[in-house]
């Protein structure tokens, strides 16, 4: 914005150029009627006069004239300020001739001629005085100075008259000289308001195309407008640089035909273009509409946005807006898509983008055919982790994406999350079986997975369901989908299974025994059965094991088979562990004597946060003896780097560890000799085995529990034999050199850890 000294002589500048533009045409139109007049009024009596007067006013009337003409060609050379300022100087100094030589012709003819002369004369002159002050009203001072000088010249003039019509005349002439420099001084005002209100809105103008040009100068976006006809009428540097056309190009093209010149071909180009075309022709306003165009054989993405521009009437006379290159951003936020809805480990779609899929597929035609949804879990995956590392174990993920990837042949894959897959199929036409769908891909598993110098054999539980589009939404079909996946699991490793509704009620069971099982914990409703482990060469009971019951209000007393597999998939082993384990020493502190005490421990109690804390809190709260409290593991259970080392800090505190179990597991010799094991437990299955009526059978049963008996012996630990029924599996376990025997002939549990005890004689002699 200029300043106000700026604003001043350009208006300065204005008034004096509009009056050279008009001084010529004035100063013509006054020599002309002068001349008339002289030769009207003044020849026929007073040529002398007229010629004499002639001679000086013509000449002062051309050289204004000749001024004016050539000061308009100088405006470029010398500047329009400083022309206006040396001109103003020769208008004051013309105008003030001018006036004087009018009021000398008037002074001085007026009385000497007829009165017809002096009608015509006093007209003119009139005339003059008011053309002259129209002519010359953009510059005040210089009308009014037109009015004045020849006023104030006339009247003293006709006061030294004698006439009474002189002094009236006087008169009059003053008040018509003094309208006139009113007039002056309004149309003055009037010129320098427009002036004004001109060069305030063009500096206006000049400060929003500065604006503009810099906007465009510093970045991606370009202006545009169009008359109303489409064509483009402004057409930027930067329009050409980011459409790839020349500005010569550009403004022979309307808006419309440079977007469908440049639009991408694909459905989405095309359908972009014709949305835009289709709000121009309704004149609807476009706000940051976005464009897929391709400029130099590379895709771009352009936002417009418009408005258009309207006659008084309201028609639509053509449109101006903003366009933007937006393709950096547009990848940005297709980046940050597709991060948002992959899973960074496998590249497969993540949970959220299968949710979002998988509902688009079922609210699609029901005539295009039934959806089927599998849901692979990876089996004992966790112990892949656990043995060999997380990075071994998110590398075998990956092979597994990979190698379903290679299957889809159509079907969406998408990893849930941890060590689930979900595959989405629609079959045309449909089998009867989902199996039938995703058997190819639970054939992906035959082959081993080489991971890192590891050869993996995964095998993996299937859940399957189907439906019709329309018939279930996407989360009833996920649920059932892991129903049956339970279902799976429960039939063992590497299970396929298809939902049925049966397994509905089979899950609202477990939800009813899940809650069942919460409140259970809160309101302490477990309790211990002990079962003697008797030692074979004295005959005593040198050890009791906790097992594990529950007496349920409505249903009673259940065994652990009934709830123990629910209460480890809900998380809720833990807590009642931790009931049992306080509640176990509570007992062991009430026992005489040194019968120790065994409680079964889980994998999951091991890897429990705070597992150490409690156990050390609860022998230290009841003061047990560590050497009387012993910790049953199974082999599966010790079998992690972890199980391993919180078991080395259980006998480091003093407590005994025995092996659950003993040869159903995957224990080596060289494991065996890691683990800081105090007792072997062999599992009652070989004990049943010694009075099979199968040789083979019982040969093995007998081979492997003295195999079990020499490692206990050489490895310095005791063996103890489970699920000794009868008197002849006793002596069995005797011969073959067990320290311990434990079962139902030795003593059932019960709920009495003081009750009296079945004794087992110790032998007599040898066998």
């Amino acid at each position: 914005m200029e300043s106000c000294g700026g604003v001043d002589e350009e208006l300065f500048s204005r008034q004096m150029l509009a009056a050279m533009r008009f001084a010529p045409r004035a100063n013509l139109v006054n020599a002309a009627s002068l001349v008339v007049l002289n030769l009207y009024v003044a020849v026929p009596t007073q040529v002398v006069f007229a010629v004499v007067w002639l001679a000086f006013a013509v000449p002062a009337a051309g050289v204004g004239t000749l001024i004016s003409w050539v000061g308009k060609r100088s405006v470029a050379r010398r500047g329009e300020i400083q022309l206006s300022r040396w001109y103003y100087r020769l208008a004051v100094l013309e105008v003030s001739i001018q006036g004087v030589l009018n009021a000398i012709l008037v002074g001085y003819l007026l009385p000497r001629v007829d009165p017809g002369r002096q009608v015509v004369l006093a007209a003119t002159f009139a005339g003059i005085l008011g053309a002259g002050a129209v002519a010359l009203s953009m510059v005040r001072s210089i009308g009014a100075l037109w009015v004045v000088v020849p006023v104030v010249g006339v009247v003293p003039t006709f006061l030294l008259m004698d006439q009474r019509s002189y002094d009236v005349l006087s008169a009059q002439l003053v008040l018509y000289g003094a309208v006139l420099v009113v007039g002056v001084v309004y149309l003055a005002d009037s010129f320098r308001r427009r002036s004004l209100a001109e060069i305030r809105a063009r500096q206006s103008l000049e400060v929003v195309e500065l604006l503009l040009d810099d906007f465009e100068d510093g970045s991606r976006d370009w202006l545009w407008e169009t008359d109303s006809e489409g064509l483009l009428t402004h057409v930027s540097e930067r329009l050409a640089e980011v459409s790839g056309l020349s500005v010569h190009q550009l403004r022979r093209l309307t808006l419309v035909d440079l977007l469908r010149t440049i639009a991408d071909p694909s459905v989405d180009g095309r359908r972009s273009v014709d949305a835009l075309t289709d709000a121009l022709a309704r004149g609807q306003g476009i706000r940051e509409h976005v464009l897929h165009v391709r400029v130099r054989g590379g895709p771009r993405w352009w936002s417009i946005s418009g408005t258009p521009r309207t006659d008084p009437g309201g028609a639509v006379v053509g449109w101006r807006g903003v366009g933007a290159d937006i393709t950096q951003a547009h990848n940005h936020a297709m980046d940050m898509l597709r991060l948002a809805q992959t899973d960074p480990l496998t590249g497969l779609a993540n949970r959220r983008r299968f949710q979002e899929r998988f509902e688009a597929v079922l609210a699609a035609d029901p005539g295009a055919g039934e959806v089927h949804l599998a849901i692979f879990d990876l089996d004992n995956f966790k112990s892949v982790n656990d043995t060999l590392g997380h990075s071994v174990g998110d590398e075998l993920l990956a092979q597994v994406a990979a190698r379903l990837g290679a299957r889809a042949e159509g079907a969406f894959i998408a990893r849930l999350g941890g060590d689930e897959f979900a595959v989405v199929a629609q079959p045309v036409p449909s089998p009867d079986f989902p199996e039938l769908v995703f058997a190819p891909y639970q054939e992906v598993f035959d082959e081993p997975f080489s991971v890192r110098g590891n050869r993996l054999t995964v095998t993996a539980s299937v859940g399957c369901a189907r439906a019709r589009p329309g018939s279930a939404g996407a989360e009833e079909l996920v649920g059932r989908a892991d129903l049956a996946l339970y279902a799976a699991k429960a039939a063992g490793a590497g299970r396929m299974s298809s939902f049925s509704p049966s397994m509905s009620l089979r899950a609202h069971h477990r939800a009813t025994l899940v809650a069942d099982l919460e409140l259970a914990i809160e309101r302490e409703e477990f309790l211990f059965h002990y079962q003697p482990q008797h030692e074979l060469v004295t005959g005593r009971v040198v050890a009791t094991e906790a097992l594990l019951r529950w007496q349920h209000p409505t249903r009673g007393l259940l065994p652990p088979v009934e709830f123990l597999d629910v209460a480890e998939e809900s998380g809720l082993l833990v807590p009642i562990g931790a009931i049992m384990l306080r509640q176990g020493c509570r007992r062991l502190a009430g026992l005489d004597g040194c019968v120790r005490l065994a409680f079964n421990v889980s994998q999951v109690e091991l890897h429990g946060h705070g597992f150490l804390d409690q156990l050390e809190a609860a022998m230290h709260e009841f003061g047990v003896d560590p050497g009387r409290l012993e910790l049953e593991v199974t082999e599966t259970a010790a079998a992690t780097p972890h199980s391993e080392a919180i078991l080395r800090e259980v006998r480091e505190l003093g407590v005994r560890v025995a092996l659950d179990d003993f040869g159903v597991g995957y224990s080596s010799l060289a494991r065996l000799q890691r683990l800081p094991v105090d007792l072997l437990k062999v599992d009652r299955v070989f004990a049943a085995a010694l009075g099979s009526a199968a040789p083979r059978a019982r040969d093995v049963a007998l081979a492997i529990m003295k195999s079990a008996v020499d490692i206990a012996s050489a490895l310095g630990i005791e063996a103890l034999a489970e699920g000794i029924e009868d008197s002849a599996q006793l002596a069995q376990v005797r011969r073959l050199g067990f320290d311990l025997a434990q079962g139902f002939f030795v003593a059932t549990p019960a709920p009495d850890v003081t009750r009296r005890l079945r004794l087992v004689e110790p032998p007599v002699g040898t066998d």
